[in-house]
């Protein structure tokens, strides 16, 4: 591996290459998000077996946008993200979904992206997060 030290993500890129890293949920994850309007898409960020599987461009601390995490290898993250919600502009309770399974199903992961996206269009809505 190239690198002195190597970095965070050339290691993790290593175990993902090598295939001891399950990426089940990243391929639910990703499955479940076709056909999303692309207001949604661009207020989202979605993580799964410690990875991202998709970051909006304005998914950025501090800026109100949905948080998704998949998978059962995601637990701890959800909740320290549920915890740390107000500090980084986010509204826990309607911000930050998570998706238990190992890996969870696909339905499961498109009904809060689906609740997400009727949210936008909903009457009174201004079509922003």
């Amino acid at each position: 591996m190239p690198g002195c030290p190597a970095t965070t993500a050339e290691l993790v890129g290593a175990l993902v290459d090598a295939g001891v890293v399950c990426q089940q949920c990243r391929e639910v994850a990703a499955a479940a998000m076709g056909g999303l309007p692309e207001a949604l898409l661009r207020a989202l960020r979605v993580t799964a077996a410690a990875d991202e599987v998709h970051r909006g461009e304005t998914a950025i601390h501090g800026v109100r946008h949905k948080e998704l995490m998949v998978g059962d290898c995601m637990e701890r993250y959800a909740a320290m993200a549920v915890r740390r919600a107000a500090t980084v502009g986010l509204v826990a309770e309607s911000d930050i979904a998570f998706c238990p399974g190992c890996p969870p199903d696909v339905e499961q992961v498109r009904t809060v992206l689906a609740r997400w996206a009727s949210d936008l269009t909903a009457p009174g809505a201004d079509g922003r997060i």
